[in-house]
């Protein structure tokens, strides 16, 4: 209706699974909303690259932060967009660009039990993690934008951090900057 917005498609949630009950791989999920017709609906493809306790750059095979858990299933690494593309490219959707409509690294002591990997992630890691993920998807070629998942929630997260809202927030509860606020103060933007 308006040629000059950007349509980004819906971005599946990387889960591990893929048992056709309880969930679905997002790469499959994905190759599902292409058969359905996805590339004729929308300008860019969503994404929700999740890092958990593994750096940006690694892959199944990598594992360079030393952590036992969330390995080995492409869902837990920050590069699972690149198999995205790869889907794109297969189905004729090449030229477009990914959004990363979600994206970050939990960090807390104390996590909520559903995010303990959080807890190998110091907040010093969580900031080096953010710029490198950035850096990483501008240097692809075929991201057109990336928004962290969060700023400013952490004042307003619940006193057991239920949905990780301060985990993976850059600033803390009382306003007050965290190091990955600051690294991407410091980040070369273009």
């Amino acid at each position: 209706a308006d040629p000059n917005i950007i349509v980004i498609s819906g971005a599946p949630t990387p889960t591990g699974v893929n048992d056709g009950n309880v969930a679905i791989d997002d790469l499959t999920y994905l190759q599902q909303m292409y058969a359905a017709g996805l590339k004729q609906w929308s300008d860019a493809i969503g994404a929700h690259p999740s890092g958990f306790n593994n750096a940006p750059t690694d892959d199944p095979n990598t594992n360079s932060a030393g952590t036992t858990n969330f390995k080995g299933h492409w869902s837990f690494y920050f590069r699972n967009f690149e198999r995205y593309y790869e889907v794109m490219v297969a189905n004729g959707d090449g030229d477009k660009k990914i959004w990363f409509t979600e994206f970050g690294w939990a960090s807390s002591p104390n996590p909520y039990p559903e995010y303990d990997y959080a807890r190998q992630v110091s907040e010093q890691r969580q900031a080096e993690w953010i710029v490198q993920a950035f850096q990483y998807a501008r240097n692809s070629g075929y991201v057109g934008g990336a928004m962290l998942w969060n700023l400013n929630f952490a004042p307003g997260a619940e006193d057991n951090d239920r949905y990780a809202k301060l985990a993976f927030s850059i600033i803390n509860r009382d306003y007050s900057p965290r190091p990955a606020y600051h690294a991407l103060v410091q980040m070369p933007k273009n």
